[in-house]
C-alpha cells in the first residue's frame, strides 16, 4: 500500500504539472497580439509626386479641350463665314453659295464666337481679311461684347467688355480709324434669339455691325422744358 500510494501521488503531481503547463501556454498565446498586415511598398505613391501632379494636369487639359471643341462645333451654325458674307468690293459672286453676299451692301452684323471665359481674339485669316475690308469701307462700326451668362455680375460685364475691346484692338491694328468704332458691352440678358438651352454657349460672342452711312442724330426737346406734351423736332 505505501508503494502504491507513492506511485499515485507521483502520477497525480505529473498530471497537474502538465495541465498547468498547457494552460500557461494557452494563456501566453492568447495574450500575444496578431502581427499587423504587411504593405506592398511598390503600390504606394505620394500625393504630391511630380508624376501624379502632371497626370492630373493632363487630365484637366484634356477635359477642357474636349469641352472647347464641342462648343466651337456648335458655334459654327451661328452664321455663314465672314469671307462669304463680306465679299471683296468690285468682285462679282461666282456661285450659289455667294448669292446672298452680293446683296450684303447695306448694314451687316458679323458674329465672332469666343471660348468659355475667354476674350482671346481668334478669327481665320480669310474671315479676318474680309472683316477689315468691310470695316475700312464702313462709316461707323458698332462693336457689342456679350456673354452667355443667365445672371449679370461684375465678372461677366468685365468679360463682355474685354471681348469688345479685343475686336476693336484687332480692327485698329489693321488700320481702321478709332473714331469709326463704337463699343458697348453687356454681361447678361442679350442671348442670341431662338437658341436651345443646350446651345446657349453660342451667345459668347462679339457682334460687329457695319453702317454704310453715319446715322443722323435728331435732338428731341423735353416736354418738361417747354410745358408741352409733344416734341418740337421733326423726324
Amino acid at each position: 500500500m505505501p508503494i502504491s500510494r507513492t506511485i499515485y501521488k507521483a502520477v497525480t503531481t505529473a498530471h497537474t504539472a502538465c495541465c498547468v503547463g498547457i494552460g500557461a501556454l494557452l494563456l501566453t498565446s492568447c495574450s500575444t497580439p496578431p502581427k499587423p498586415p504587411s504593405v506592398d511598398e511598390s503600390t504606394k505613391r505620394p500625393v504630391n509626386a511630380r508624376a501624379a501632379v502632371d497626370l492630373k494636369a493632363c487630365q484637366g487639359d484634356l477635359s477642357r479641350a474636349t469641352i472647347l471643341v464641342s462648343e466651337m462645333a456648335r458655334a459654327g451654325v451661328v452664321a455663314t463665314t465672314l469671307a462669304k458674307a463680306l465679299p471683296v468690293p468690285g468682285v462679282a459672286s461666282t456661285g450659289a453659295a455667294d448669292s446672298g453676299a452680293a446683296e450684303a451692301t447695306g448694314n451687316l452684323v458679323a458674329v465672332v464666337p469666343f471660348g468659355m471665359g475667354s476674350a482671346a481674339w481668334s478669327v481665320e485669316q480669310a474671315d479676318a481679311a474680309a472683316l477689315v475690308r468691310r470695316a475700312k469701307d464702313a462709316a461707323v462700326i458698332m462693336i457689342r461684347g456679350r456673354t452667355d451668362a443667365t445672371g449679370d455680375s461684375l465678372q461677366e460685364t468685365a468679360l463682355a467688355r474685354r471681348r469688345a475691346e479685343a475686336a476693336a484692338e484687332f480692327l485698329h491694328q489693321a488700320g481702321v480709324p478709332k473714331d469709326k468704332l463704337r463699343l458697348t458691352w453687356q454681361g447678361a440678358g442679350d442671348p442670341i434669339a431662338g437658341l436651345r438651352p443646350a446651345d446657349r454657349s453660342q451667345s459668347r460672342r462679339v457682334e460687329i455691325e457695319f453702317y454704310t452711312a453715319a446715322p443722323m442724330l435728331v435732338s428731341l426737346r423735353s416736354s418738361a422744358a417747354n410745358g408741352k406734351g409733344t416734341t418740337a423736332a421733326s423726324l
